[in-house]
């Protein structure tokens, strides 16, 4: 299960808070967990994970102004992340 979050400013600084990741929504850096992409001048970064793109929507007002961003995105968690999530799980149900 993954938690959401945003905080930001219109056109300027803000953050998405998505579980074990981020996005970082500024001049252009996406920081995502144990994987991320870095949007400069035409320039992606990935690091370590498997993160794929499905839906999300976002709506903040600012001085009586809405700004509603909309997308997609889903994170893949690696492996041994799901194995460990899925033996936490199973210890859960017979506790």
């Amino acid at each position: 299960m993954f938690a959401l979050a945003w905080s930001g400013e219109l056109l300027g600084v803000g953050s998405w808070e998505l579980g074990v990741g981020s996005w970082e929504l500024g001049v252009g850096s996406w920081e995502l967990g144990v994987g991320s992409w870095e949007l400069g001048v035409g320039s992606w970064e990935l690091g370590v994970g498997s993160w794929e793109l499905g839906v999300y929507r976002a709506t903040t007002s600012i001085q009586e102004t809405a700004l509603t961003l909309s997308g997609t995105a889903q994170a893949v968690r690696p492996a041994a992340l799901k194995n460990h999530t899925a033996q936490d799980s199973e210890h859960r149900t017979h506790s």
